[in-house]
This record gives structure tokens, sequence and C-alpha cells, in this order.
């Protein structure tokens, strides 16, 4: 009887599409089992269930991440900023969360002026944004931590990065920040052009299931 159970479970896991998703590196703590348990997690969680796919995770550099998406290596990219100039290649899911990018500065200054230096994470929506409203003078690090280490030895007049990633990364410094909000953008799921047709209403369908389950404020 258990060989049986055990062929129908392989059975029904190879009948599965596979769903090549890639996310970010230094962003694995918020995928499906991992040990933080955040509710994002347990969201992602939740989603990767009810969609019915198999999924199969890989960690890329951001700058290359969205390429692989373009070029169909990828079928997913999770978690992504939606904006007009990933929708040449991409297929926004429905919305999944809002992320508050800041302004932050080590003075007491509201928003640089065109004349002041910027750091901001390397690959993000940011850097695009800010040429087109004028600024030049940015400096393109690695990671978010390489942000305030610059900002805090004033090598940068003012740092940009998401609110989410600021409280972290600020409960384990002692620098006083003064910030100002950028924006605020939706975001959630993107997937490939060149993917299976048939993943996006089942990977809607089972977000939407799930963010019923969930508090979207909490998110």
């Amino acid at each position: 009887m258990r060989l049986i159970y055990l062929v129908c479970l392989s059975f029904q896991l190879s009948a599965q599409p596979v769903l090549k998703a890639g996310y970010p590196d230094r962003f694995s703590d918020e995928l499906p089992g991992s040990a933080g348990k955040s509710l994002r997690s347990q969201l992602l969680y939740c989603i990767e269930q009810h969609s019915r796919l198999h999924w199969s995770w890989q960690s890329y550099p951001t700058t290359r991440l969205f390429h692989s998406l373009e070029s169909g290596d990828l079928d997913l990219v999770y978690p992504a900023i939606f904006s007009p100039e990933r929708e040449r290649y991409a297929i926004a899911s429905d919305v999944l969360f809002y992320v508050r990018n800041l302004w932050l500065s080590t003075a007491k200054a509201p928003s640089p002026l065109a004349e002041h230096s910027i750091v901001v994470k390397r690959g993000s929506l940011q850097v695009e944004q800010l040429k087109a409203k004028g600024f030049d003078q940015l400096v393109l690090v690695e990671d978010f931590r390489t942000q305030l280490d610059m900002l805090d030895a004033g090598r940068v007049d003012f740092a940009l990065m998401p609110q989410e990633t600021f409280l972290i990364l600020q409960s384990q410094r002692k620098q006083q920040y003064f910030s100002s909000e950028f924006n605020k953008v939706p975001g959630g799921f993107y997937l490939g052009k060149q993917a299976n047709p048939t993943f996006l209403p089942a990977l809607n369908q089972a977000l939407q299931l799930c963010l019923a389950q969930f508090n979207p404020g909490e998110l």
C-alpha cells in the first residue's frame, strides 16, 4: 500500500509544471522553509502550495536576475517592484505588497539636490529613476548595508533604500538618521513573456486566495 502511495505521489509531482523561479542574492531568509518564518515567507509558501506548480528556486545577482527573465532562463522573479520599464519583457502578477522607499541622511535635510551624492543599490529601479530626475552624482554598491556604511562615514550625502530594509539595518546601528519618502510602489511577481501561459492565472488565483488569509497591512 505504501509503495502505491509513493508511486502516486511521484506521478503527481512529475505532472506539475516546473516554474523556474529566481530571487536576489541575500534574500533567501524570506523563501519558503527558511528559518526566519516571516509573514512574507508564510504567504509565499501558501502561494506555492495553492498554485499547484512545482517551484524550482535559484538565487542571482540583482542585475543578472532580470536579464535571465528576459532571456527565458527564468520563468519568474520574486520579489519584484512593478515598473513600465520591466513590462517590455515581463508580465506583472496581481499586487502582493507595497514598498516605501526612503531618502536617508545623517544631517537634517528633507531630500537631496542635484549636486548631492547619493548611494544606491546596483541594478535597482531607483538608479534609472534618479537619472531621469537629474541626479548624476550616483554611487552604486552591491548591498544595502554598504549604503549605510558609506553614509555613516560621510562619503555620500544621501542613501536611498526600502523602508523595511532600513528598519532592520537601523536596529543594528547607533547612528541617528533623518528620513523622508521618495516614493511608494507596488510589487509582487514578474513572469517572463516566454513562460508557460498557464503560470500567470494559476499564480494570481493562489495569490488572491492566500492574501485573504493574511492581513495585508502586516506585509
